[in-house]
């Protein structure tokens, strides 16, 4: 990272600009689908979890619901939120970089840290864990920058950041070990500020949960809070993945030889954190913690999806640019000593890993960003240009064909996973089942019994007047699933409902006329 080549900076500068433009125009995965169902449910005056139904924590929806206020309820306004919050967070990993690792580094670290986010695609961005990794950054970075000693209030908001964390996953609490082995390395010898510092990380880390606890238990939601966001993913969706230690393991395997990205930089970032180790134990010992917490936490969760791994990107670009910097030192060095053995072979070997690592970071951000220049040229007409996002281009027809086949008191129901539609229709749900996730796992427990038996009562009592049928995830549920599934509703639709036309994989059931 040192003497950077500023022309290939300022390349790869350029296409994370031009990456960011055009991610304004991504639509919806399933996910970012159903918490813009939530969201929206929230600005109308519901609450999720009690109207809307979803297992993620309060925060997601929140967020989402607040982008839709300040930015209009379109795909548009949580993209523009999400490219907010990476900008603050690439801002800050700059700051970082140029403080841990030189002045010059800076720039290279924030937009690497850009491009590697933007390589998880249109289905990984806009992901709640992702906001996670950013307040991390924030908790965690602020004290590794930090020489003198912080103050209380300093250990107070990394605890509230992380509390923030806790509010999208319970998991990301764990982030604060990292915050407790700062504050023992600077205070081992003085048990008074010690204390004062851990007290202060776990006031900060217990309130925004307490807000939140608050706020349910205020409008009578409580109970409904805790049996979804907290009850339901222990009993129902965990043990629905629940891997045995084997399959955690191919689950890390898989990883490394699908995100190449990290297994290339690799190496590089072990050297920045032996270069660490060697300037400074407590920053080396606290960013270490950070990434094997990172880790832990997707290996917890056991399911391995793209986006859990985002969590790991901050350290990881910190440590990568450590260790460039450390390399192009040797490489200095190297020079200075004309009769060292194998002098020159480092420059090409460094410089190799470079161009692979940025390379790497590039690909995707790249046709994303191609794609999208040819479609504002007008080489690419919009159904196209949509249709190669991965089924969304379906569910946007879908929303769209219900939006002008319905009025506006009309209401709907999703058999898959495409909540979207229920957001781009505008159409209200049926019941607050978005999905059928909740209608599907779990078979056989009183809770699948009693949430089916709650989403019967409602499509019987108020029929909705169509019925989408979607993809399932299968990734998710280990299993084909399909209407059979489910024979009540299956029956329901066959009695009151005829396919009126589709979209893809996407079928739509009109209500019959009687």
């Amino acid at each position: 990272m040192v003497n950077p080549q500023k022309p290939i900076l300022y390349a790869i500068l350029a296409l994370a600009i031009v990456w960011a433009l055009a991610s304004l125009s991504f639509p919806f995965g399933w996910d970012q689908g159903i918490f813009a169902w939530v969201g929206n449910t929230i600005v109308d005056g519901g609450l999720p979890y009690r109207d809307a139904w979803d297992i993620k924590g309060p925060l997601t929806y929140y967020v989402y619901g607040a982008a839709q206020l300040f930015f209009g309820k379109n795909t548009l306004a949580i993209r523009l939120a999400d490219l907010i919050f990476l900008s603050f967070a690439a801002f800050y990993i700059a700051k970082l970089a140029s403080k841990l690792s030189g002045p010059k580094t800076g720039l290279w670290a924030a937009v690497i840290f850009v491009l590697w986010y933007a390589s998880q695609g249109f289905w990984h961005t806009a992901q709640p864990d992702g906001w996670a990794s950013m307040l991390a950054l924030f908790a965690i970075g602020s004290l590794l920058i930090s020489q003198d000693a912080p103050p209380p209030s300093r250990y107070l908001l990394s605890g509230f950041a992380i509390g923030l964390a806790v509010l999208i996953k319970p998991i990301y609490g764990l982030f604060a070990i990292a915050v407790a082995i700062d504050a023992v390395f600077r205070y081992r010898t003085d048990i008074l500020r010690l204390f004062a510092a851990g007290t202060s990380t776990m006031v900060g880390l217990i309130a925004p949960f307490a807000i939140a606890l608050g706020w349910f238990a205020h409008n009578g939601a409580l109970q409904v809070f805790v049996d979804t966001w907290l009850v339901y993913p222990m009993q129902i969706y965990a043990s629905a993945a629940s891997p045995k230690a084997f399959s955690r393991a191919v689950g890390l395997i898989r990883f490394a030889e699908s995100g190449m990205l990290v297994s290339v930089a690799w190496p590089v970032i072990v050297v920045g954190a032996i270069s660490r180790r060697h300037e400074c134990s407590r920053t080396f010992s606290v960013l270490l913690a950070w990434v094997f917490i990172a880790v832990f936490c997707v290996v917890l969760q056991g399911r391995f999806f793209e986006y859990h791994w985002a969590i790991i990107i901050p350290p990881m670009v910190l440590l990568g640019t450590k260790g460039f910097t450390a390399l192009f030192a040797t490489i200095r060095n190297e020079r200075q000593e004309s009769s060292s053995p194998g002098r020159g072979l480092m420059r090409p070997i460094v410089l190799t890993f470079l161009v692979l690592v940025i390379g790497l970071a590039a690909v995707r951000p790249t046709l994303d960003a191609a794609r999208w220049t040819a479609h504002v040229l007008g080489l690419i007409d919009t159904p196209n240009y949509y249709a190669a996002f991965a089924g969304a281009g379906d569910a946007r027809l879908a929303a769209k064909y219900i939006r002008e086949h319905t009025a506006p008191g009309d209401k709907i129901s999703i058999w898959g996973w495409d909540a979207s539609i229920i957001f781009e229709s505008g159409r209200d749900a049926v019941s607050r089942f978005g999905y059928s996730m909740p209608l599907i796992m779990g078979k056989g427990t009183p809770q699948q019994k009693q949430l089916r038996e709650e989403f019967l009562s409602a499509v019987r009592s108020d029929p909705p007047a169509y019925v989408v049928v979607s993809p399932q995830s299968e990734m998710i549920l280990g299993e084909h699933v399909d209407l059979t599934d489910f024979p009540e509703f299956a029956d329901f639709i066959a009695q009151n409902y005829t396919e009126e036309t589709r979209f893809g994989e996407t079928l739509l059931y009109r209500r019959l006329t009687r």
